[in-house]
């Protein structure tokens, strides 16, 4: 009897192709720059936040300082007015105060007491609160022309006794001041003839 030939040997796994290594080497430089970059930058605004550059104040004392910082909200307020865009009144509040409240922190590091540091977080309030007004005014009174333009079928900048009237009616009941009467001398008949002087 012949001997039995050895069994087959099963197929060897076919061995997964082995990937370049230059793409693995790329991406490990890319990540080894952008990861201490990123911690960098990260750093940095923690920094300026936490411990801001603070400029010298341009005011010899504190009190200067927040009387100045007042002054350019009084001036601001004033620049703000007359402007039916809301956006745009804000904007030009804010160029307005940006000429001393750019030295904010400085004027900060020259209180050195308890009141004088209190005094000025209530100075910053104020301005934060005086740009929300300029915003809320500036959209009430435009939105208050509008429902009397359409109320009279007008256009809001149109001239004339009745509209003049009913705008100083309408402001009047918004403020609650006494609204003064239009001046009717465009309305007031002409003398009949025959009274006036006569000629010597």
């Amino acid at each position: 009897m012949p001997p039995s030939s050895p069994p087959p040997r099963p197929a060897e796994a076919e061995q997964p192709a082995r990937r370049p290594l230059g793409p693995r080497v790329a991406a490990i430089g890319f990540l080894g720059f952008v990861i201490p970059w990123v911690f960098y930058i990260s750093a940095q605004i923690v920094f300026q936040v936490l411990w801001p550059d603070v400029g010298p104040s341009p005011w010899p004392s504190c009190t200067d300082g927040r009387r100045a910082l007042s002054a350019s909200l009084e001036r601001a307020a004033r620049e703000a007015e007359g402007n039916d865009d809301p956006d745009e009144a804000l904007r030009r509040f804010r160029a307005s105060i940006s000429a001393e409240w750019r030295h904010i922190e400085g004027v900060r590091a020259t209180c050195s007491t308890g009141d004088d540091r209190r005094a000025l977080d209530a100075l910053e309030r104020l301005r934060y609160a005086e740009e929300h007004a300029v915003r809320r005014e500036v959209s009430s009174l435009a939105r208050l022309r509008r429902e009397v333009s359409a109320t009279l079928g007008v256009g809001a900048d149109a001239t004339g006794p009745t509209n003049a009237g009913a705008l100083a009616t309408t402001a009047s009941t918004a403020t609650g001041a006494p609204a003064e009467p239009p001046s009717s001398a465009g309305n007031a008949p002409a003398p009949p003839p025959g009274d006036g002087p006569r000629a010597p």
